[in-house]
C-alpha cells in the first residue's frame, strides 16, 4: 500500500484517500462502481481477467424489478412496461462492457415469470382468466381447468399453460423489454 500510494501521489500527482483505499486481490475482493473482476480460462489455456457485474449490483437490480412488477402496487401494465424499459435501457447501458450473458439470461427468465404473475393477478376472476386464456389460444377445457386453479400466482406463472399462452414471443409482442436482447444490441 505504501509503495502504491507513493507512486500515485509523486508521479501522478493524485491524492489517495487512505480511509477508502486498500490493496486487494483483484479477482476476489474488488468492487468498483458496481463492477467486479473475475478470472477466466481461454481456449489456449491462458488465464484472462474479465469484468463482471458485482453480486450486490445484481441484488439491487432485482429489488428494483420487484418494485416495478409488484402485484400489489396498483400500477397499470403500460406504466409497468414503461418503468421496466427505462430500467433495462439504463442498466444495460451502464454495465454493457461487463461479461454478463449468462447472468442476463437467468434474470430474463425470472422477469418473464414475474410478468406472467402480474397478468395472472390482473385477470383476478375465474371468468376473466378463462376468457384471457382462450383469447391467447388455449383450449377451452384446459383454460377452464386452469382458470379455476387455486394455486398461488407464482406457481401458476411457472406452469406450462401460462408459459404457452404468454410465451416469450407473445411478451415481446406485447411490448415487454428484456435485458438479454438489449445487451446484445448494446454490445455490438
Amino acid at each position: 500500500m505504501a509503495s502504491v500510494t507513493k507512486f500515485v501521489e509523486s508521479r501522478l500527482f493524485l491524492r489517495v484517500n487512505r480511509e477508502k483505499s486498500y490493496v486487494a486481490h483483484i479477482a476476489r475482493d474488488v468492487k468498483y462502481l458496481g463492477h467486479s473482476f473475475g478470472m477466466r480460462r481461454d481456449e489456449d489455456g491462458g488465464v484472462r481477467l474479465r469484468m463482471q457485474v458485482h453480486r450486490r449490483s445484481v441484488e439491487s437490480l432485482k429489488d428494483r424489478v420487484r418494485e416495478i412488477l409488484s402485484r400489489s402496487n396498483g400500477w397499470s401494465l403500460d406504466y409497468r412496461r414503461y418503468r421496466l424499459r427505462r430500467l433495462v435501457y439504463g442498466w444495460v447501458g451502464y454495465f454493457r462492457l461487463a461479461d454478463m450473458r449468462g447472468l442476463l439470461r437467468r434474470i430474463d427468465e425470472w422477469v418473464r415469470r414475474k410478468v406472467r404473475c402480474v397478468y395472472w393477478k390482473c385477470w383476478k376472476r375465474v371468468r376473466t382468466k378463462f376468457r384471457a386464456l382462450v383469447r391467447l389460444g388455449v383450449g377451452r377445457g384446459q383454460a377452464w381447468q386452469w382458470a379455476n386453479s387455486r394455486k398461488a400466482y407464482w406457481r401458476v406463472a411457472a406452469s406450462g399453460i401460462l408459459d404457452r399462452a404468454l410465451s416469450n414471443a407473445k411478451l415481446e409482442e406485447l411490448g415487454w423489454t428484456l435485458f438479454y436482447p438489449r445487451y446484445l444490441l448494446a454490445s455490438c
